[in-house]
This record gives structure tokens, sequence and C-alpha cells, in this order.
């Protein structure tokens, strides 16, 4: 529940720093990128080898904030 609190803060932060469009994009990204860190984790679980989700979700993060922006310069 809180890494969803954390996007939305983040696309909301999008928002105000580019725009709704940007904003939107970010939300879009993020889903993107949930689905492939869940299917990460998985695969990784298969595997026996964990990592922390958070690591992946912060990685996430920067990836959608970094495309984003420099999409909406």
């Amino acid at each position: 529940c809180q890494m969803s609190i954390i996007t939305l803060a983040l696309a909301f932060a999008m928002g105000l720093k580019f725009g709704l469009l940007a904003c939107i994009g970010f939300l879009v990204f993020a889903g993107i990128a949930r689905i492939l860190t869940f299917a990460i984790n998985l695969q990784l679980a298969m595997m026996g080898r964990a990592i922390n989700p958070l690591v992946l979700q912060i990685f996430s993060w920067f990836c959608c904030w970094s495309l984003v922006a420099w999409l909406a310069s």
C-alpha cells in the first residue's frame, strides 16, 4: 500500500512540474514497471534467489521519472 501511495505522490509531483500529460505518462510507465518488477521478482523467487522488492521499485521509479522528464522537456 505504501508503494502505491509513493507512486501516486510522484505522479502528482510530475503533474505539478510538467503538466497533466506527464502525470498520466508517469502512471502508465509506472504500471508497466510494476508488471515488469513483479515478473522479475517471481522469476528470481523460482530460481531461489530473493532480492529486496524495494530495490527494484526504487529503480523503476527513477527510470519512470527520468523517461517522462526526458519526454516532457
